[in-house]
């Protein structure tokens, strides 16, 4: 079962259910494979910028814990996307799980609490900041 608060997501592939999930490992394997920061992957990969199946297939296959050095694990993926789960399906599972690493539980709160836990934060800062010049 897929954990949320660790980005990962679950995705129906034929009989079984996948796990994707982007690991420290994971986004240097990408990092190196594309040559961008993962950040510039996010983005690129996913507002239509040079946005191809292939590309779609490494990241899967990183993210379903492949070796994407191996030409066997990323045909393997490729296949699996293709035949078994479905393009759309498996594009947005790999978008979500990659929003859901790189910003986590930002689906787990509302606005209302997130706003909460910024004030806070600032609060505790300013209050740490007047103890600091106080002294």
């Amino acid at each position: 079962m897929a954990k949320k608060t660790s980005g990962e997501i679950s995705v129906k592939a034929g009989l079984e259910t996948m796990t994707l999930r982007l690991t420290i490992a994971g986004i240097e394997d990408l990092e190196d494979y594309f040559d961008m920061s993962i950040l510039e992957i996010a983005y690129s990969k996913f507002n239509g910028i040079k946005s191809r199946f292939v590309d779609m297939a490494i990241l899967y296959a990183v993210m379903t814990g492949r070796d994407i050095s191996k030409s066997k694990d990323r045909t393997e993926a490729a296949q699996e996307i293709f035949i078994t789960i479905g393009v759309a399906v498996a594009n947005e599972a790999i978008f979500n799980c990659m929003m859901n690493s790189l910003s986590p539980n930002v689906g787990d709160t509302g606005p209302e609490k997130r706003k909460a836990a910024i004030k806070a934060r600032a609060s505790k800062r300013r209050k740490v900041s007047k103890k600091t010049t106080e002294k």
